[in-house]
């Protein structure tokens, strides 16, 4: 008789497994880690483009705030004060943690506004700022008891 004798399990692989889950483990996470920076860079990239524009029209409309008084109480149709204008909307812009530009024209006001985004999670893996851009205009109007004059239906 023979002591000690082993006998392979038919039903038992010998293969040696060990390690896989760990390789398995860490591709997962990498993959996961790699959509949550995706999602949360580009939820971040969204917000800052439609801050961007919130402040461009907003700027546009305390801009165009700056109408010419005189000449439309003399019964001259709306005007903008240009210099006025382009003051109120830089403050606005600049109050709001933006650069842009406010450009003026006889009843229009135009402004962009500038923002830059940098990448929380895929900065790391390389990806730099964004500069993002929001424009809107704003129009003056001339409105008698509600209905806006000079515009045909």
């Amino acid at each position: 008789m023979r002591r000690n004798e082993h006998r392979p399990d038919p039903a038992r692989d010998d293969r040696d497994d060990a390690g896989a889950v760990s390789v398995f483990a860490v591709i997962a996470a990498t993959i996961l880690v790699m959509f949550v920076g995706v999602a949360v860079d580009l939820s971040g990239l969204v917000h800052t483009l439609e801050r961007a524009q919130d402040v461009s029209r907003q700027a546009a409309r305390a801009a165009a705030e700056a109408a010419d008084a005189p000449r439309a109480m003399r019964g001259e149709g709306p005007a903008v004060d240009s210099a006025r204008a382009v003051q109120a909307g830089q403050l606005y812009l600049s109050t709001a943690g933006m650069t842009g530009t406010v450009q003026v024209s006889a009843d229009t006001v135009t402004v962009s506004a500038s923002a830059s985004y940098s990448p929380v999670i895929l900065g790391l893996v390389g990806l730099g700022p964004r500069s993002l851009n929001g424009t809107s205009t704003a129009r003056i109007t001339q409105a008698l008891q509600g209905v806006q004059q000079g515009v045909q239906p």
